[in-house]
């Protein structure tokens, strides 16, 4: 019997070092895996990444599209880093299969530069990287915790090693603010998400990681009021995406989800709503630069989730409502939650003006409710004397428009802040130039689910006067420029809920070669 006892105590004993061992395993190489990634997010909202694998890197290189994206410099000194480092065996294997993050970090020039931040193999050493580098002749010149490494003479990137932690970048100043950012857990929930959706993705080509909350400071470099109508959607929201990359030489496709981080936030009023077929994007005019369609499948439902916003904004719209009823002698409640739809629309023109829409049941109807809190412009044209009335039953979409001044056709409601804005627009309904008949524009869609919550739209040459007037010049340039952004149609960021997240398609289309053949 003591043998037996004594025969157990050792073979407990045995799985207990077992366990041990292999649980400090994971969790070193956890530590590891976290520090590259660590690295990547603390200083940026925007993350690609990509796994070191030859047959990957070489199908991501043959994508024209994709460098597209890039500007000249940074195009230039990617290729000579895949050409000089990944490409060479002897090189390679100190990351090879490793994931490798790409940051992109607004710079000092009005641009954006990048950081490029991976690990070394288990059995590699920092000491021997860099000897392998000086082997292969390369320059390599030791500045405190920096190292320079020169390919040519044109062409040279910074290098800082921490344990297996490997960063790159074309800006030194860049990797010491990266120690200082980590030092101080920057972003840190950024990093928690992807670490939690790079489960899901690992059989993906490549991955997006996307910091709504870190968007501002790109759009800083880019544009001097940062808040450009181009980037409209999720600017200053405190939301996550994680978008795989579908290769293709004829788009550029990232499929996904879009979490909304905060519970009171008006995005997320539609996470637990059907999504629609879009419809309303046929009233919009040939020259729409932007659109966000919003759908509301259920209006009873979705207004109780809008009372309580506004609620948490210190709006209570039922005593509101309930004032305006009693001022003009009226029953609000018999308007638009009886006879709207189910599709809210903004969209700017290529003049960069600014206008909203809504579907209704009946058009006629709602017309006349609204004479009493309306006046008239013209035959066709009336002005509500409520600048609020759209924003307490539709929410935020409607709130800039002040002076909503408004024409009902065909069972759609249009509404601007100008008047000769809807003049304009009916001008172009009534003579059929809408985008909806642009040929682009309809493949576009049609690469798409017809159906979604939300919806986002860029048309790229209609968008040309609004960019030079957000953008500062180089960002212009590079938007303008046939080489880069230029040569694109139009990008669409579509929202599906699923779960209280969306489910998120991000659709960038190439322009035709009589498009591209207009370009400067």
């Amino acid at each position: 019997m003591k043998k037996i006892y004594f025969t157990i105590v050792v073979l407990l004993a045995g799985m207990i070092c077992l366990a041990y061992l292999y649980f400090s395993k994971l969790n070193k190489d956890t530590q590891s895996n976290d520090s590259s990634l660590f690295a990547a997010t603390a200083q940026s909202g925007f993350v690609f990444s990509v796994e070191n694998n030859k047959s990957v890197l070489d199908l991501l290189q043959s994508q024209d599209l994709l460098q597209g994206l890039l500007s000249e410099e940074n195009l230039r000194a990617l290729q000579s880093l895949k050409k000089n480092i990944l490409e060479k065996t002897e090189l390679n294997r100190f990351i090879h299969k490793e994931t490798i993050y790409i940051s992109l970090i607004p710079d000092q020039h009005k641009g954006i530069t990048y950081t490029i931040s991976t690990q070394l193999n288990e059995s590699a050493s920092p000491a021997a990287l860099l000897n392998t580098l000086k082997m292969s002749g390369f320059s390599v010149e030791q500045m405190q915790k920096i190292a320079k490494i020169s390919f040519q003479k044109d062409s040279s990137f910074y290098l800082s090693q921490k344990g297996n932690l490997l960063q790159l970048s074309p800006d030194p100043k860049l990797l010491s603010q990266t120690d200082v950012a980590q030092e101080q857990k920057t972003n840190r929930d950024f990093a928690e998400y992807i670490k939690t959706t790079e489960k899901i993705n690992k059989n993906s080509l490549a991955s997006l990681y996307v910091d709504f909350n870190r968007l501002e400071d790109l759009f800083k470099k880019l544009s001097p009021t940062a808040s450009s109508s181009l980037f409209q959607l999720l600017h200053r929201q405190n939301a996550f995406a994680s978008l795989n990359y579908n290769y293709s030489k004829e788009k550029i496709l990232f499929t996904g989800s879009t979490v909304i981080k905060e519970e009171q936030n008006y995005l997320n009023l539609f996470t637990s709503l059907k999504a629609g077929k879009t419809t309303i994007d046929a009233i919009l005019p040939e020259q729409t630069a932007n659109y966000t369609i919003y759908s509301i499948s259920d209006y009873n439902q979705w207004s109780k989730g809008l009372g309580k916003w506004l609620q948490q904004k210190n709006m209570p719209k039922e005593q509101t409502i309930a004032a305006l009823n009693s001022k003009y002698h009226l029953n609000l409640e018999e308007t638009f939650p009886k006879y709207f739809k189910d599709q809210l629309l903004n969209f700017q023109l290529k003049n960069t003006e600014k206008m909203g829409a809504i579907n209704l049941k009946n058009g006629d109807k709602l017309a006349q409710l609204l004479l009493d809190i309306s006046e008239n412009v013209s035959e066709d044209i009336k002005v509500l004397k409520e600048p609020m009335l759209l924003y307490w039953y539709f929410g935020a979409p409607f709130e800039k428009f002040k002076t909503p001044y408004y024409t009902i056709i065909d069972n759609y409601m249009v509404f601007s802040n100008r008047a000769e804005n809807i003049q304009t627009f009916l001008n172009s309904y009534r003579s059929n130039s809408q985008l909806l008949t642009k040929k682009e524009y309809a493949d576009a869609c049609a690469q798409l689910p017809a159906s979604s919550n939300i919806v986002f739209y860029l048309d790229q040459k209609n968008s040309e006067d609004i960019a030079l007037h957000d953008l500062f010049r180089p960002a212009f340039e590079f938007f303008n420029s046939r080489q880069h952004i230029g040569q694109f149609s139009s990008m669409i960021y579509q929202l599906q809920s699923e779960n209280k997240k969306f489910q998120s398609n991000l659709l960038i289309s190439k322009k035709t070669e009589a498009q591209k053949a207009l370009l400067p």
